[in-house]
């Protein structure tokens, strides 16, 4: 490139049901920047939406219109000229519903009649976190009545045995799921204008219309795409995985101590006094850090790769500290290796995670966006998992129980140089827009980000925080100047702008407004860089 690349989108609407993707080739080069735009006068539109048509009245009675959609279309999302539909539910704080078990019970009989019950879902909005669990089923009671029994796993991880991962992350396991603020997803309880009921199976949608909508002539759209575009470069996400993983074999006489208090990666270490003795994690990829513990009483590793020693380290350090990368190799060939650390000295040598770097570094970069719209998308997890709420819009993955976060319309993974400039947001199921994964110097600025069922703008991850290899953090990032409002309108825990581990961030003349929880949440997890003392 000997200059900047311009690539005009002409004016209308591009409809996708999978995100456009563009990756380290499609960078800018030699210090200039591709450039995707609307042409000038017109506006393009980047849309995750299928345009639903063909309303007829299906109820009078209840001014209930139904339109055809292919069966099997799944979304948790619907608009109608641009205005958010609600799913059907029920009231708000419904009275007479009491805990047994895993399910809610009430003297209301009703409720046994509503149909396609494993799609029903309940809502608690508790303190800080909202929580949704779908139904296995609802009975009935004996002696009249309803049971809404919770799907088991969905409970067990918003109830019976919370996530509670410890230091550093974030919660203490609670509030937990103890009450129903209201009843979600089923036809009966389509009962105020606005409200829709999505049928996936039958094919149908069903919708209450607002006071002055005509579904003749309105513009109703159904997101079916979950991401609109999506930039990544390499390595992607990175993330510890724990001492007791399956890559890993032990030599000696080593022995493992759990729950401990010094923030351990899941409160617990391999740990051998014994020199000689040898931990070995076998790995594909180009690099992996090795977490211990510095301490005063810890002392000198010797460091092989593949049978050959590379280096020699220490983790003697006048403070405890855990999760310590004090072993990071670089530069491998992208093949299986195998690293090998031997306890040299010092009464300890500790071994608590690994962290496999699976690609060089290579972002996608160069890259403006300005003056395009990306609208309609939705995101589907929450049907089958839950909502297993943390706080702002970081959650907890339903098997694995690591921290995850609500996904962006539009993300941006390992990019640098990235900018977005007078573009809006709009409409999503998810977040809005996210810069994720160690992006670096890159730019959100003069956009409209708004009406997402998730947050507005997230920066950063909550699970990097050992990270002390700069060219793999999230730093140099700016987000300014731009109007973020109705946040979280699925999603109450949900904040404008949230700020995970970071460094160098500008956040700065950001119009931030309607948000149900926080404006912005800058930083995460509980005092990471301490003596480990809970």
């Amino acid at each position: 490139m000997a200059a900047d690349i311009d690539v005009f989108l002409r004016g209308g609407t591009y409809r996708l049901t999978s995100p456009l993707t563009l990756g380290p080739s499609d960078s800018g080069t030699g210090g200039h920047t591709v450039v995707y735009a609307s042409y000038p006068g017109e506006h393009a539109v980047i849309s995750g939406g299928r345009q639903v048509t063909g309303f007829t009245l299906y109820d009078a009675s209840h001014n209930i219109y139904r339109a055809s959609i292919p069966t099997g279309t799944s979304s948790r999302q619907l608009f109608v000229n641009g205005v958010r539909a609600v799913r059907a539910r029920g009231p708000l704080n419904p009275g007479g519903f009491s805990l047994s078990g895993s399910s809610f019970v009430t003297t209301d009989p009703s409720y046994v009649s509503l149909a396609n019950q494993s799609q029903v879902e309940i809502v608690d909005d508790n303190a800080w976190k909202q929580m949704r669990c779908p139904l296995a089923s609802i009975t009935a009671r004996s002696g009249g009545g309803s049971s809404l029994n919770v799907s088991p796993t969905c409970f067990a991880n918003n109830n019976s045995a919370v996530p509670n991962l410890g230091f550093p992350f974030n919660g203490a396991g609670l509030p937990s799921l103890s009450g129903i603020s209201w009843v979600e997803n089923a036809y009966a309880l389509l009962t105020q204008p606005g409200q829709f009921y999505l049928d996936s199976t039958a094919g149908f949608v069903y919708y209450m219309p607002r006071a002055g909508e005509n579904l003749t002539t309105a513009d109703v759209e159904l997101p079916v795409a979950s991401e609109l575009l999506d930039m990544s470069g390499t390595p992607g996400h990175l993330a510890p995985v724990n001492d007791a993983d399956a890559g890993a074999t032990y030599t000696g006489s080593w022995a493992t101590s759990g729950g401990r208090a010094y923030g351990d990666l899941g409160n617990d270490v391999h740990y051998t006094t014994t020199n000689g003795d040898a931990a070995s994690y076998t790995f594909h990829g180009t690099g992996i850090d090795v977490l211990t513990e510095i301490n005063s009483d810890e002392g000198g590793i010797d460091v092989y790769v593949d049978g050959a020693k590379t280096q020699s380290v220490t983790a003697t350090g006048a403070t405890r500290l855990a999760q310590q990368p004090v072993v990071a190799v670089r530069g491998l060939t992208n093949a299986t290796h195998t690293v090998k650390l031997v306890k040299t000295s010092g009464q300890y040598m500790l071994i608590d995670a690994f962290t496999v770097i699976p690609d060089v570094i290579a972002p996608v970069h160069n890259i403006t966006w300005s003056g395009v719209t990306f609208a309609y998308a939705t995101w589907l997890l929450p049907s089958t998992a839950g909502y297993i709420d943390n706080q702002a819009g970081v959650l907890w993955d339903a098997t694995t129980h690591q921290p995850i976060r609500i996904p962006a319309a539009v993300q941006v993974h390992r990019g640098n140089a990235i900018t977005f400039t007078g573009d809006e947001i709009a409409h999503t199921g998810g977040t809005g827009i996210d810069l994720a994964d160690g992006t670096q110097n890159s730019t959100i600025t003069a956009s409209w980000i708004h009406d997402t069922s998730g947050g507005g703008v997230s920066l950063g991850e909550v699970n990097d925080y050992y990270l002390t290899d700069t060219a793999l953090m999230t730093s140099g990032d700016t987000i300014s100047n731009n109007t973020i409002d109705h946040p979280g309108q699925d999603y109450s825990d949900a904040v404008g702008i949230w700020v995970g581990y970071s460094r160098n961030a500008t956040i700065a003349h950001n119009s931030i407004a309607h948000t149900p929880y926080s404006g912005m949440s800058l930083g995460w997890g509980w005092g990471w860089a301490s003596d480990c003392s809970l």
